[in-house]
């Protein structure tokens, strides 16, 4: 068997092919990264039973997918279930998820929902304070396309919502946990908002959208996983603190102080705690301390760290006092005394 020998290439060829192979490469290096994302693919399940004494090696008789007995509903076995879930939740038929979403969104806005309760509209549940309101906020909501902007818009453009926090004495006499919105609750701001109001009062925030999350912890050491949280990363972490990296069981720092909640647990409500370790924090924390640097170094004057913290300007006695306090001791530890006032913490 005579086995054919390639034939050398001829030399003056190389050059051009080298030519065209660096102009294929140039070509392939300018296309672009198709996008990525993550996504369901759906697929057959595989077959579940029930476990005697929770043992994988004593399988008892198959399981397949359904709902409580008291709920009106039937979901295919196949690999279109989760679809069949998200259609029953969606039907209109079906009010509860409208209400939910609705009251959510209230909650966040007002510091209490409509249900005190969000996570249980059940029996054990709370009772609504404005019924009427929820059912007619639910069934508009569905009604403009699920829109959580129009719901938004909704709710911001209501008196309710547009209220001073102003005290009376003769409503806090019959309502005194304000369930009726006699006037707008006085609300500290959650630890997420905290640090990226710093970061936008000192011109770090970073507003790039989308992309890998940023972590605010390092692995300890000999591959554990048991992970330390750092003082202050620094610039690429600076972004808004809903692109972070959540750690279980890991440490927060700052963020933990101001009762922001463990991802591990899950927390339908926040508690809104006011205690000596978040002055100490505000006060001490390596993150806060850089923001009112870069706060001082952006501002230039007592006047214009009032209006980028504050939003507003100060009055004759806050400037002397401010002018006389940054002169004697620096423009960036007034920055961080600001950041420490009530009225930057609270939203009235």
């Amino acid at each position: 068997m005579e086995t054919e020998i390639p034939t050398a290439p001829d030399p003056n060829l190389v050059p051009e092919l080298k030519a065209e192979r660096d102009r294929l490469k140039a070509q392939i290096a300018k296309i672009a990264a198709p996008p990525k994302l993550y996504a369901a693919i759906p697929h057959a399940p595989d077959q579940a039973y029930v476990l005697e004494r929770g043992s994988v090696a004593r399988k008892k008789e198959p399981v397949e997918p359904g709902a409580l007995g008291v709920v009106p509903a039937e979901f295919p076995t196949g690999k279109d279930r989760r679809l069949a879930l998200a259609d029953w939740m969606t039907d209109s038929a079906n009010p509860l998820t409208a209400r939910v979403i609705v009251n959510r969104v209230w909650y966040f806005h007002f510091g209490n929902g409509l249900v005190n309760t969000p996570s249980d509209f059940g029996l054990m549940g709370d009772r609504p304070s404005h019924p009427e309101l929820l059912d007619w906020l639910a069934a508009s909501f569905v009604e403009n396309g699920w829109s959580l902007k129009w719901l938004h818009r909704q709710i911001l453009s209501t008196q309710a919502y547009q209220q001073a926090a102003t005290h009376s004495e003769k409503a806090f006499g019959i309502d005194a946990g304000n369930r009726l919105l006699w006037h707008m609750p006085l609300k500290r701001m959650d630890a997420e908002t905290l640090r990226d109001t710093m970061l936008a009062a000192a011109g770090t925030l970073r507003l790039e959208m989308g992309g890998p999350s940023f972590p605010l912890h390092k692995m300890g050491s000999g591959g554990s996983y048991i992970f330390k949280a750092i003082a202050n990363p620094g610039p690429e972490t600076w972004r808004r603190s809903v692109y972070r990296f959540n750690v279980r069981g890991g440490d927060q720092l700052m963020m933990d102080n101001f009762d922001c909640p463990d991802p591990s647990v899950a927390t339908p409500q926040r508690t809104s705690s006011n205690t000596a370790l978040q002055a100490l924090t505000l006060l001490n924390d390596e993150f806060v301390w850089e923001q009112a640097q870069r706060l001082a170094g952006r501002a230039g004057s007592v006047e214009r760290a009032y209006d980028l913290v504050l939003g507003r300007g100060p009055t004759a006695r806050e400037l002397a006092l401010g002018t006389q306090y940054a002169a004697t001791h620096s423009l960036a530890l007034f920055c961080r005394v600001l950041f420490n006032t009530n009225e930057f913490l609270y939203i009235p």
